[in-house]
């Protein structure tokens, strides 16, 4: 218990968050340690090893792929513990599979991915992650090509960002991808916003690590922002 309790005084950050700084502290809480379908442990889950997506597509769909890569390309930007997102052509080397489709093929080709699903939806992202180290193991994303095309822009970046561990939505931030009612402003979420960057910077620091919880995120986050004043 002494033990315990000096380990807990000894690994105190001293540092208090800006006004800025607690309100990405409090979002990454409610994005990163929630989710919106499923069970969610509160607990950091993420990617250990390369993510590597194939796309399971009729069509050429020239538009969705180019907002993929450019997703992709800005998700290897922000992670700086080595985890990277590819694009592959081998749905049998893959651990992500993304349908670009229409909601009927889809439950033709995979009838479970949307079973216990009893809301309307355009997008969706599902993630299997090990309960004992918490490193996502694999997924499978769907983006509805029935929907215009702006709405299937914004569902790609949403999606695939949630797939990398950011499971959870928001009604806090409009103009965040992770906002809950996209129904009247979803066409405005055709980029990351500053405080989306600021989440999955976070999420892929090399000192956090999966399986951490909220006080153990929290002195994360607090290094982190001293080690930029410093």
């Amino acid at each position: 218990m002494i033990k315990t309790l000096f380990f807990r005084l000894f690994n105190i950050v001293e540092y208090e968050f800006e006004p800025q700084e607690r309100k990405v502290f409090e979002y990454f809480k409610e994005i990163a340690l929630k989710a919106e379908f499923g069970y969610r442990p509160r607990r950091v889950i993420k990617w250990t090893k390369p993510m590597k997506v194939f796309i399971k597509k009729e069509k050429v769909y020239n538009t969705q792929v180019v907002i993929i890569k450019e997703t992709i390309e800005q998700l290897n930007e922000l992670a700086t513990d080595g985890f990277k997102v590819e694009l592959i052509d081998n749905i049998f080397k893959c651990n992500i599979v993304l349908y670009l489709n229409k909601k009927t093929k889809v439950n033709e080709i995979d009838p479970y991915f949307f079973k216990g699903i009893n809301e309307d939806f355009i997008g969706l992202v599902d993630i299997e992650f090990d309960s004992h180290d918490f490193n996502i193991i694999k997924g499978r994303i769907f983006i509805d090509t029935e929907q215009p095309i702006d709405i299937q822009k914004s569902t790609i970046i949403e999606e695939l960002t949630q797939s990398i561990g950011l499971m959870n939505d928001s009604e806090l931030y409009q103009e965040s991808t992770f906002f809950q009612n996209k129904s009247s402003s979803r066409k405005k979420h055709l980029k990351h916003s500053g405080i989306d960057v600021e989440l999955i910077k976070l999420l892929y620091l090399p000192s956090m690590k999966p399986g951490f919880d909220e006080e153990q995120v929290e002195k994360v986050i607090k290094r982190y922002y001293k080690s930029l004043k410093t």
